[in-house]
């Protein structure tokens, strides 16, 4: 593994796995408390009364939701919609981690008229609301040193072109570099290249 070229792909994998060890942790964690907000949301919106006689209606009668619609504080920003598994503006937080995919929907049932529409609005001191900004302050705050890693971590890797030159410069990432396979590539003889390429080039005369 040491003679290989640090190529494109292995320093975009080698990124990747640096920014999961340092940050992946703390990126789930913050999911969780988002989607702790949007249920505790959803528990105001629906009393327990509520939720209890649509828990008993037949399965399939109600419609079910990954996210809710709300107004927080002034709403000069318009609704917020929050997701039950505490995905909403985490997009370029998990793009960071290479988690392209997104993560799993979580589905709740809903009033036929909760569906796509502002269901609430919260003062700006609601307890939910003071939650939902700050929230936002730490989403905002999570990017920011995220986005800063991930450059300093592309200047590290940029200042070699071999793994071997790499763990001279920084050997702590060598857990993290990825085993990938070298293609074997066909053998093509020079002669056979230089006849389907009709080479050598002719003068002209």
């Amino acid at each position: 593994m040491a003679s290989k070229r640090l190529t494109k792909l292995i320093r975009k994998r080698i990124n990747r796995n640096l920014m999961r060890h340092r940050f992946a942790v703390e990126v789930e964690a913050l999911a969780i408390t988002q989607a702790e907000l949007a249920l505790d949301v959803y528990k105001e919106h629906y009393d327990i009364a509520a939720r209890r006689k649509m828990g008993n209606l037949p399965e399939g009668w109600l419609p079910t939701v990954a996210q809710l619609k709300f107004v927080f504080g002034s709403g000069d920003a318009g609704f917020t919609s929050l997701s039950f598994n505490g995905s909403v503006g985490m997009r370029n937080i998990d793009q960071l981690l290479g988690n392209i995919g997104g993560r799993s929907s979580i589905f709740m049932p809903v009033r036929d008229k909760d569906q796509g529409v502002c269901v609430a609005r919260y003062a700006n001191n609601h307890q939910l609301t003071k939650r939902f900004y700050q929230q936002e302050k730490d989403r905002e705050k999570m990017l920011t040193v995220m986005q800063s890693a991930e450059l300093d971590i592309r200047v590290g890797l940029g200042r070699a072109t071999t793994i071997e030159a790499l763990l001279k410069r920084w050997p702590e990432v060598e857990p993290l570099i990825p085993d990938i396979p070298i293609p074997n590539l066909p053998v093509i003889l020079v002669d056979d290249l230089n006849k389907s390429l009709h080479l050598p080039v002719e003068e002209a005369a």
